[in-house]
């Protein structure tokens, strides 16, 4: 029975299967690096400025409330905190750095 188990987990059957699990989550196999790249910063953009990154920032500070006073969770509270600093001001961040959008 072991002889059986070791042969079906050699190492020979898990590296192929894995290298071509990775080889199709890699986006850079059927897109160029230019087009990777424009695609995360379009979305960072999205995120992290305007309308998108008040509204986040507005529900996550609802949320952080919510956690930390009302449920009194206060880990939840303050990770919800963070997730509002971080829509606040990585937009910010990102112009005064010259990585995202004027």
């Amino acid at each position: 029975m072991d002889l059986l188990l070791t042969g079906w987990l050699s190492s020979s059957y898990l590296p192929p299967v894995m290298a071509h699990l990775f080889d199709y989550l890699d986006p850079l196999t059927y897109m160029d690096e230019e087009t990777y790249r424009q695609l995360w910063l379009s979305a960072f953009n999205a995120m992290f400025h305007g309308t998108m990154a008040r509204l986040g920032a507005g529900l996550c500070m609802f949320y952080s409330f919510w956690y930390g006073a009302y449920k009194q969770k206060f880990g939840i509270g303050v990770m919800f905190l963070v997730l509002t600093t971080c829509f606040a001001y990585m937009g910010s961040v990102a112009r005064l750095l010259g990585i995202g959008d004027e």
